[in-house]
């Protein structure tokens, strides 16, 4: 009885060490993990913490992704976060930085925008239904940021 019930237990040890593939503090969806910065910083500030933790910025590439998304920002009270889309690079074509390409079939732009011209980055606002705004880049907002979770096989 004692084996059967130390095989269990050692089941269970590695089925909860498997079953959680986020760090300490990131919130997983789908194949990413997510952190959700508590500071405000500058959207180049928001990739670079997203850098020093081995992420990028997010990149938003379906409806519910997005949801996730909005749901965990009303979830901490977070009302403008930033987005990795910027058109710094090209301007007139919106891309996920850094190497994300060009925005896919997805968006969610409130209204007209992006509007702009001097706003380059893109950020989720309450204020506008949690739809996507421009945003000039020096303004001072919280983050999020996203880690792909590496495919078992790597």
């Amino acid at each position: 009885m004692k084996g059967t019930q130390i095989i269990l237990l050692l089941v269970l040890a590695i089925y909860s060490v498997s079953s959680q593939r986020c760090r300490p503090g990131w919130e997983q969806y789908g194949q990413s993990c997510y952190s959700f910065g508590d500071e405000t910083v500058t959207w180049i500030d928001a990739m670079q913490y997203c850098q020093l933790d081995e992420a990028h910025l997010v990149h938003i590439n379906e409806p519910k992704e997005y949801e996730f998304l909005v749901n965990s920002m009303k979830g901490r009270r977070i009302t403008v976060a930033w987005t990795g889309g910027s058109e710094r690079l090209h301007r007139g074509s919106w891309e996920w930085l850094p190497n994300g390409g060009l925005f896919g079939k997805y968006e969610k732009w409130f209204g007209t925008e992006p509007a702009g011209p001097d706003e380059d980055c893109l950020a989720i606002d309450q204020g506008h239904s949690y739809q996507w705004m421009d945003m000039s880049c020096t303004l001072s907002y919280r983050y999020i940021c996203e880690m792909k979770i590496p495919d078992e096989t790597e």
